[in-house]
């Protein structure tokens, strides 16, 4: 196990609460660019890396079911 399960969750909801209800085309997180699924996805990619030194690979943002976007590392 890399992560507790738990942690992993914290720390997901703490990344994610600065969204929730916010205006993504107004949020810092998104200046100069469309907060898209994809790029919401990187910037969580981008936060669980600066908060923890993990190796991760993916992350993925569910628009709505059946559509998701996916942030592989290296992109």
């Amino acid at each position: 196990m890399v992560l507790d399960f738990h942690e992993a969750q914290h720390m997901l909801r703490s990344i994610v609460s600065v969204l929730h209800h916010a205006n993504l085309n107004e949020h810092a997180a998104f200046s100069g660019l469309n907060p898209t699924a994809e790029n919401v996805a990187r910037w969580v990619f981008d936060q669980l890396l600066v908060r923890r030194s993990i190796d991760i690979r993916t992350v993925s943002v569910m628009e709505a079911p059946g559509c998701t976007a996916i942030y592989e590392a290296g992109e």
